[in-house]
């Protein structure tokens, strides 16, 4: 504990806001936030491979897309995360991934 509360002094974290992300001070504070990344040329675009849901017409974000756990086989385990054995996933971990959007099999597509 002292250790983590030691990190986030350093780097001049504070735990002063409590909010939920659909109260306005959290939208204004993440895009000041954002904007002041983007400003100081802290972005890097780069290209990479994620799941794209032909039906929707969308790439999806990894609590999109289920399949069966690798580790336990759940059969509705979360492409971040299987919620039965607690175990930490990649969308690609999944075994026969699916949309929660429409149900459709995602196929790989190359993004910015």
């Amino acid at each position: 504990h002292e250790l983590i509360k030691k990190s986030f002094e350093e780097f001049g974290i504070s735990f002063d806001i409590y909010s939920r992300t659909t109260s306005d001070i959290h939208k204004k504070t993440a895009s000041d936030m954002f904007l002041k990344i983007y400003e100081n040329d802290g972005f890097q675009e780069i290209e990479s491979e994620q799941y794209y849901d032909e039906e929707a017409g969308q790439f999806l974000a990894d609590r999109y897309i289920t399949g069966t756990c690798p580790h336990c086989s759940n059969q509705r385990a979360y492409g971040d995360q299987c919620e039965q054995c607690g175990t930490s996933l990649s969308p690609t971990d999944l075994i026969n991934p699916k949309s929660a959007l429409s149900g459709s099999i995602p196929v790989m597509r190359t993004t910015k």
